[in-house]
């Protein structure tokens, strides 16, 4: 009787040490993003399945047409950091359709330039209005991004003027890398101008 105890005892605490292991493992694979609810106007957090899928190991294709540009990013104005000059932005997460993002840091220059643009782009040739959130803005490797109507704007303004509503495109002087420091090259936000 005592052995068919300890016999119970056993395989209960191997079942439990499983399970919690297990249970740790899914945890430790989970990462926090954000998105925007529409209905209360605010960024909330949910719980990633995975890490996500570094931007950093996507195969890059060929640049020719400019639409594969790694480093380009699209995302929303978080904060700045005045003492580290980093900029901290939600930035989208490859392969969401722009829904979710990840917090990541840029470095800007002393000297870095900021363009604004309307929020909304109305192409001369159709008359249409498209949103700039949607739209792939080519960039051929080595040359810089631009949109028409883009102006420029003083860096205190970009600063003290911006929220976490406003859109941002940004170029980086290299491919968008986690593991190292990422310089900005561009700025174009949207909504900012007069």
């Amino acid at each position: 009787m005592k052995k068919t105890w300890l016999v119970l005892l056993l395989v209960s605490l191997a079942f439990f040490a499983i399970y919690y292991y297990l249970y740790q493992n899914k945890q430790s694979n989970k990462i926090e993003g954000d998105f925007y609810n529409q209905f209360t106007g605010q960024w909330e957090k949910t719980a990633l399945d995975s890490k996500g899928i570094n931007p950093s190991k996507v195969i890059k294709s060929n640049n020719t047409d400019g639409l594969n540009n790694h480093s380009l990013m699209k995302g929303y104005f978080n904060f700045y950091d005045e003492t580290s000059q980093t900029l901290n932005i939600r930035a989208a997460i490859a392969f969401t359709q722009s829904s979710l993002f990840e917090p990541v840091d840029l470095k800007l220059s002393p000297s870095q330039s900021v363009y604004c643009v309307p929020e909304t782009y109305t192409d001369l040739n159709t008359g249409k209005s498209y949103s700039l959130k949607n739209l792939r803005i080519p960039v051929k490797d080595g040359a810089t991004l631009f949109v028409p109507g883009e102006k420029i704007i003083s860096f205190t303004d970009f600063v003290e003027k911006s929220n976490q509503l406003n859109f941002l495109l940004v170029q980086l002087t290299e491919d968008f890398d986690q593991a190292r420091t990422n310089y900005v090259k561009k700025i174009i936000v949207t909504d900012l101008c007069d």
